[in-house]
Formats: C-alpha cells, structure tokens, sequence
C-alpha cells in the first residue's frame, strides 16, 4: 500500500520546469552576449571601412560623421563581400581555431600531465599551511586547460580580427582610387555627377558642378576635375541638380 501511495504521489507531482527555466535563462544570456559581440564586430568593420574612404579622399570626419547604423549596415555589408571574395581565407581561419585548441588540449594534458603535476606540486610546497587549496591536481589541470584554451582562441580572433579590418580598409581605399581614376578618364564606375547652387553675400547664386562623394547633415563634398574637393554647407545650398545613372556614364 505504502509503494502505491508513493507511485501515486509520484505520478501527481508537477513537473519540475526549474530545470527548464534555467536552461532558457542560459540561452537567452548567451544569445545576448553573442548578439552583443556580432554587433560590435560590423560596427567596428564599418566604422573602418567609412573612415578610411573619408581618409583617402581627405575629407575630415568631423564634418562627415558616420551613424551607427550606417557603421553597423556597412560592417555588414563588408563582412559578405569578405565571405564571397575571401572564401579561402576565411575556411583557413575556421581551420586554424580547432588546430589551436586540440594543440592546447594537447599541451596541457598526456603526456605532460605528470610531468607539468610534479612542477605544480613543488612550486606550490612552500605555501602549504599558509593558504587552504581545496583543488586537486586535477582540478588545477583543468584549470589551466581552460584559460590555455581561452588564450589560445582569443589569439586566433585576434589575428582574424585584426585581418578583417586591414582587408576593408584596402577596400575602402581601392575604391577611392578607382573612383578617382574613373572621374579622370571618364570611364564608368564614377560617383554620381551634380549641380548645386549656392548662396553667396550678394544675394545671387554660385554654380558648383562636380561628382557628390559624400553628403552628411551639415555639409556635402563635390569633386571636379578643375577644382579638387569642395566642401560646402548644406544651408547655403538652394538647389541641387543630380544626373541620372545613365547620364553619368556616358
């Protein structure tokens, strides 16, 4: 009778959804940090990618100061034209991080386990009875398995990193070039050509034509051959006059 009572029991119980939470819980934190982390990186990748094209065309930031979602959407941007121009490199990169960690597993543990365990012991005799270590050995092990293996990847994104950026500020400064060579010959891939009238102290009007680089809220920069860069204000222009795209290739 007891057992039946205790089955019955058993069986009317709630399930525990406290594990289920948990889980959850865990789920969203690291979906947060991941998210966090990618946002971060395109936002860091755009950022590079923008201030080296106002760079290359010297332009200062101040006047022309990137948003961040215009950072964020050209990080991402740049990210997919690294994945499809830089397959190669970046499965090399994918191969490398595993290489790294199965190196360290291997360093930390056989077959320098023993010997790295008798190290550890004698530089840690001298303190015993002054510090209270509830750790074994293999618990120091680990230990250090996972902070090698922490080092180990965080290298490895470092140097990823660090060539991502070093490829999009290239990018960004090909594009300048090509931009400019395109402008001198005529030839297409120009930026787009326009007109702007601004105001001048007698009240009439002067006529800018160039090629529009860049616009931000407060001024504009227009290239021409005859000029170089202008950088005018956005208030003082009344009018502004672009060419279509089939114009401007002609």
């Amino acid at each position: 009778m007891q057992l039946d009572k205790q089955n019955d029991d058993e069986k009317a119980a709630p399930p525990n959804t406290k594990s289920s939470e948990s889980n959850l819980k865990t789920f969203l934190q690291y979906s947060a940090l991941l998210l966090a982390l990618i946002t971060a990186l395109l936002s860091l990748i755009g950022w590079t990618y923008g201030t080296s094209y106002l760079a290359a065309w010297n332009l200062p930031e101040r006047l022309f100061p990137l948003t961040r979602e215009g950072a964020i959407f050209g990080g991402f941007c740049q990210l997919l034209l690294v994945i499809v121009q830089k397959l190669p490199l970046v499965a090399k990169l994918s191969l490398l991080l595993p290489v790294v960690m199965v190196a360290t597993l291997i360093t930390c543990y056989r077959p320098f386990m023993g010997w790295l365990n008798d190290r550890l012991v004698n530089f840690f005799k001298p303190l015993k009875g002054q510090i209270e270590t509830n750790e074994t050995h293999d618990g120091i092990m680990d230990t250090l398995s996972f902070v090698a293996s922490g080092v180990g990847v965080s290298f490895v994104c470092v140097i990823g990193v660090t060539l991502l950026l070093l490829w999009t500020d290239g990018q960004a400064k090909d594009k300048v070039i090509k931009e400019r060579k395109a402008i001198l010959t005529d030839a297409p891939g120009r930026p787009p050509s326009a007109r702007l009238y601004v105001k001048n102290e007698s009240k009439t009007f002067d006529i800018y034509s160039g090629y529009m680089i860049n616009v931000s809220a407060t001024h504009a920069a227009l290239y021409s051959k005859d000029k170089g860069m202008v950088i005018l204000p956005v208030s003082s222009i009344t009018r502004v006059e672009v060419a279509d795209q089939g114009e401007n290739e002609k």
